[in-house]
C-alpha cells in the first residue's frame, strides 16, 4: 500500500514511518510542509492509497489539508487518517466532517497505528472489489434480455453512485467513517450522542420504478432533509442499505420520534421526488426511538446499530398494525 503521512513534527514522523515500515508497508513518503505535500499529492503519477495528516501545523492545518486533497478526483474516497493528540469533540467533529475517515493519536501505538492502517487497507481492497464486480457485473449486462439490462443498469448505476451521495451531502459519511466517527466521539466523553435509525418504506419498489437517476436523488433529498431536520445540533448520517440511514447526533431532550418522522415526511412531500411515489405509491417512513450512547466508553458499534435497527423495526410493526386497522374501519 503507497502511504504519505504529513506532520510538522519531524521525531513524531520517524517515529510513525518505523510504525508503518515495522508492517512491511510497501511504500512510506514523510512530508514536514502540508503546502509541499498537496503538490506530491495531486501530482503523483501513482495515487496514494492511504494519507495520514496531523491535524495542528503551522502553514495549513491538518483539517484544512483533508478538505483540500477530497476537492481532487482521485482521492474522493481514499482513507484519510487525522493524527492529533486531543480528545477535543470539536477537533473530532470537524476533521470528518471535512472528510476524515479515522483518528490516530499521539503518542504512537504501535498496535493502534498498526489496526487503523489494516482498517483503512482493508478499505482499498473492499472499493477496488467493488468496483472489480461493478465493471463486470456492467460486461455482463450487455448480453442480457433489455428488460434485464434495463433493472441491471439502474441498479449498477444506483452502487456506483453511493460514494456520489457521501460528497453531495453535507455530513453523509460512509459507514466505515461513521463508526469511526462514533467510536471517537463517544469516547471523548464530552457529550451525549444519540443514535437512530431511518427507513424509507417500499424502497424496493420505488427502486424498480424509478430511473436510476431519480432514485439516487431521492436518497439525497431523504438524507439532505434528515439533516436539515436534526439542525439544532452537529448530526451525521450513513446510508446502510436497502433505504436505511443510520444518524448521529448531540442527544436532544425535545427529540420525539413521531413529530420528527412527519416533519420530515412533510417537507419530503414539497420537493420534487420519483414519479412513482407521485402516481402510484405514497411516501412513508419509520423512524426509531434514539439509542443514547454511553459517554467515556468504548463503544461496540455492531451491537448499537442492532439496537438502533430494532427500535425502528418495532415502530414499523407499531405503524403497520395502526395502518391496518385504520383500512378495516
Amino acid at each position: 500500500m503507497k502511504i504519505i503521512a504529513v506532520d510538522d513534527d519531524k521525531i513524531a514522523l520517524e517515529l510513525l514511518r518505523e510504525c508503518l515500515q515495522g508492517a512491511e508497508r510497501e511504500s512510506v513518503r514523510c512530508e514536514t510542509s502540508p503546502i509541499k505535500a498537496l503538490r506530491e499529492i495531486d501530482a503523483t503519477e501513482t495515487p496514494y492509497d492511504c494519507i495520514l495528516l496531523d491535524i495542528e501545523m503551522p502553514e495549513m492545518s491538518g483539517t484544512t489539508l483533508c478538505a483540500k486533497i477530497r476537492e481532487l478526483d482521485r482521492y474522493q474516497n481514499t482513507p484519510i487518517l487525522m493524527i492529533t493528540r486531543k480528545r477535543s469533540r470539536i477537533a473530532v467533529e470537524q476533521a470528518f466532517a471535512k472528510g476524515a475517515t479515522d483518528f490516530i493519536t499521539k503518542p504512537f501505538d504501535f498496535l493502534e497505528v498498526q489496526t487503523r492502517i489494516r482498517i483503512a487497507e482493508r478499505l482499498v481492497q473492499e472499493r477496488q472489489a467493488a468496483l472489480d464486480s461493478y465493471m463486470a457485473a456492467q460486461n455482463l449486462s450487455i448480453a442480457t434480455p433489455q428488460a434485464m439490462r434495463s433493472a441491471n443498469s439502474r441498479r449498477l448505476y444506483a452502487v456506483s453512485k453511493e460514494e456520489q451521495l457521501n460528497r453531495n451531502c453535507k455530513n453523509v459519511i460512509n459507514l466505515s467513517a461513521f463508526q469511526n466517527y462514533l467510536e471517537r466521539i463517544v469516547y471523548t466523553g464530552s457529550t451525549s450522542i444519540d443514535l437512530i435509525a431511518l427507513k424509507v418504506r417500499r424502497i424496493h419498489e420505488i427502486f424498480a420504478k424509478s430511473s436510476a437517476e431519480e432514485f439516487v436523488d431521492f436518497l439525497e433529498k431523504i438524507s439532505e432533509t434528515t439533516a436539515l431536520h436534526l439542525r439544532k445540533s452537529t448530526t451525521f448520517l450513513t446510508h446502510a442499505g436497502n433505504g436505511v440511514f443510520l444518524a448521529a447526533f448531540e442527544h436532544d431532550p425535545l427529540f420525539e420520534t413521531e413529530h420528527s418522522r412527519k416533519a420530515i415526511l412533510a417537507t419530503l412531500n414539497e420537493l420534487e421526488l420519483p414519479n412513482v411515489l407521485i402516481n402510484q405509491l405514497p411516501l412513508d417512513i419509520v423512524i426509531g426511538h434514539p439509542l443514547s450512547l454511553p459517554e467515556g466508553s468504548n463503544l461496540n458499534f455492531q451491537r448499537a446499530v442492532k439496537v438502533a435497527l430494532s427500535r425502528m423495526e418495532q415502530n414499523e410493526k407499531i405503524l403497520s398494525d395502526s395502518n391496518r386497522l385504520a383500512v378495516s374501519y
